[in-house]
């Protein structure tokens, strides 16, 4: 089983977004949880939709603020492992074969 969780998580306060979302970066390291940090939010991968919103939680006591916006998406795969290379590949596959329609 995959669980592919991409969320984005800061405080509602002035403070350095990026001083909020290193100590996530770095648990997510430690933990060696598979992830990708984006400009707009981070995509992690998982065994299951516990460890995934059990990252979240982390997330926030980490973040450790009075209000806090945290928007999460979810793609649970039962059949799959990998997702967050697989996604990707695939996308590229289609892009070098020329698969694409143009808008």
């Amino acid at each position: 089983m995959s669980v592919t969780m991409d969320f984005c998580i800061f405080s509602m306060s002035d403070d350095s977004k990026s001083e909020e979302i290193a100590p996530i970066i770095e648990y997510l390291r430690k933990k060696n949880i598979k992830h990708k940090l984006g400009a707009m939010g981070t995509s992690v991968e998982t065994d299951d939709l516990k460890s995934a919103l059990k990252i979240l939680n982390k997330a926030n006591k980490l973040i450790n603020k009075d209000r806090v916006y945290l928007v999460a998406k979810f793609d649970i795969h039962k059949s799959r492992n990998d997702n967050l290379k697989y996604k990707v590949k695939s996308v590229k596959k289609r892009l070098k074969e020329g698969n694409s329609k143009e808008i």
